[in-house]
């Protein structure tokens, strides 16, 4: 089976590994990627492939103009992501395309116009979806052991945070914010757990803690503020995040850039509440402040009958039943594989798909409500008003 990539990143790099588990025949035959020939080589080797029986392009027309590869997966910068996924949904080859799928209106609109007809081959970067806490609360919501599920709240907290303000994350203009950046998983989902459609939103950022005092394009590394809690001083001495204390001025040991920024935009916290077609609704919330043993990420669900509870930092799904004594605690153990397991799940469909046997776990259907979920959160909380979707 051979597969071209655009876009060879952490990410893909990361979910193709996944793919090889399932299908080690799998060659990655073309990459396209504005890295260096030399350096994505390199990164091939690392990979187990063979450079050597891999064409490099840095045109994806190009690359898939030449083709001989029976998929294709994306996974460039987030801005992209619409654009790549036109080129492939029109050299009708099947997708995998990393989340958000678009990152404004119209970029969205296009790819929902390429890919008409085509949704069942294309899957979405949304593995939470499919990871056994998900699939097992769909089981126990199924069988009716809570029964009809009427009220949801769900939450993340990562405790890695930072990555949104001191990396390229801390770009606006690349990411539209962490609605699309982060919160497209966990609304993806919440529906995807109630099987009911939303049909408005409410919401509310706030930045009152990274925000934007300091000026643009600093460095930790550089600073002298060693007494603030982001420096690596802070961080070697009472974090216990870093082995050692970089040098000053040493960019290439410790890239991290200043959080406090006016030039890292992302708001710092967001809150929306779904109504959903029935008249139930649904509340999600996140934070990127919370740290070491704060972060957590899950859902409660409740019904007349009972809540199950699960959360990705405890790998258990907690069943209460609400009119006799019996309980049920599930422990799900991922063996570290990515995003708790989801990741396998979402390759082996996109490995079906190709094989001509399957159809998606996430298809394109499911990454255009998660964006237009995501755009309309960030329209309330611009306007202070709830948006129809």
């Amino acid at each position: 089976m051979k597969i071209a990539v655009i876009g060879l990143g952490g990410r893909l790099s990361d979910v193709w590994s996944m793919l090889k588990l399932q299908c080690p025949e799998a060659e990655l035959s073309a990459v396209c990627d504005v890295k260096p020939a030399e350096a994505l080589k390199e990164q091939l080797r690392r990979l187990g492939e063979n450079p050597e029986t891999c064409a490099l392009f840095t045109d994806p027309e190009e690359m898939l103009a030449a083709g001989g590869f029976e998929g294709v997966m994306v996974g460039t910068r987030c801005s992209l992501h619409s654009k790549m996924g036109q080129l492939v949904l029109n050299a009708d080859l099947p997708l995998y395309l990393e989340k958000p799928i678009a990152t404004n209106r119209k970029d969205l609109e296009a790819l929902k116009a390429a890919g008409a007809g085509k949704e069942q081959r294309v899957v979405i970067g949304f593995p939470l979806r499919v990871t056994q806490l998900v699939l097992e609360t769909k089981k126990m919501i199924k069988r009716g052991d809570i029964g009809e599920p009427m009220h949801m709240y769900a939450w993340n907290n990562p405790n890695y945070g930072d990555t949104y303000y001191q990396s390229w994350y801390r770009d606006n203009e690349e990411t539209q914010g962490l609605w699309l950046q982060k919160a497209t998983h966990d609304l993806d989902y919440m529906v995807y757990i109630l099987e009911k459609k939303p049909v408005r939103i409410c919401a509310m950022t706030s930045k009152k803690v990274f925000d934007c005092s300091k000026p643009a394009g600093k460095y930790c590394v550089d600073c002298d503020e060693t007494d603030c809690k982001q420096h690596p001083y802070q961080r070697v001495m009472f974090g216990c995040d870093l082995d050692r204390m970089p040098k000053k001025g040493d960019r290439a040991a410790y890239g991290r850039m200043c959080s406090f920024g006016e030039d890292a935009k992302n708001e710092d916290s967001g809150s929306c509440l779904i109504g959903f077609e029935d008249g139930s609704h649904a509340v999600y919330t996140q934070c990127f402040y919370a740290r070491k043993k704060a972060g957590n990420r899950g859902c409660r669900v409740i019904g007349y009958d009972g809540t199950i509870e699960f959360d990705w930092t405890t790998s258990q799904v907690k069943l209460f039943r609400h009119h006799c004594c019996q309980d049920e605690v599930i422990s799900c153990n991922p063996n570290g594989i990515g995003h708790g397991g989801g990741d396998v799940i979402l390759v082996q469909s996109f490995l079906d798909i190709i094989r001509g046997k399957g159809v998606s776990c996430s298809d394109l259907n499911d990454g255009i409500l998660s964006v237009e979920m995501c755009m309309a959160a960030m329209e309330s909380s611009a306007t202070n008003t709830f948006v129809e979707l």
